[in-house]
């Protein structure tokens, strides 16, 4: 068994090529619906409808073909946009997700850095080849 490295994970979100992303999270969920009833010594549940979050961050770049962090002149945070993030080689969560947010930092002497969250939207699909 081998120890997975984060060295080989990368996020990409459409329309967002102005950021060098550089972690990730994605928080997958589904909904607990409570089928218990009268005379049940036990609660029971099922599982509902599945959804989930992610946030990424990263490094501002001038020089990766796109001058801003989004389109070019505007912050994408209206429409759906495809996100795929990467654990390994063949190791991916991809999913369209809203981006409901974007954060920005800028240290005078240090790095200029965002914060995407976004919420997924529709199937989460896992593609995971650890062969």
């Amino acid at each position: 068994m081998a120890i997975l490295s984060g060295i080989g994970g990368n996020c990409t979100v459409a329309n967002h090529s102005g950021v060098g992303f550089r972690d990730w999270t994605a928080n997958i969920t589904t909904t607990e619906i409570d089928t218990t009833i009268f005379g049940d010594t036990h609660k029971k549940v099922i599982g509902g409808l599945q959804g989930g979050t992610f946030t990424a961050n990263g490094l501002l770049e001038l020089d990766s073909g796109s001058p801003a962090p989004g389109d070019g002149s505007t912050i994408e945070l209206n429409t759906l946009q495809n996100v795929v993030l990467t654990t390994a080689t063949a190791c991916t969560l991809t999913a369209d997700a809203l981006i409901t947010q974007q954060d920005f930092s800028v240290a005078v002497a240090g790095e200029a850095t965002t914060t995407l969250n976004g919420t997924f939207n529709g199937t989460i699909a896992l593609a995971w080849d650890d062969s």
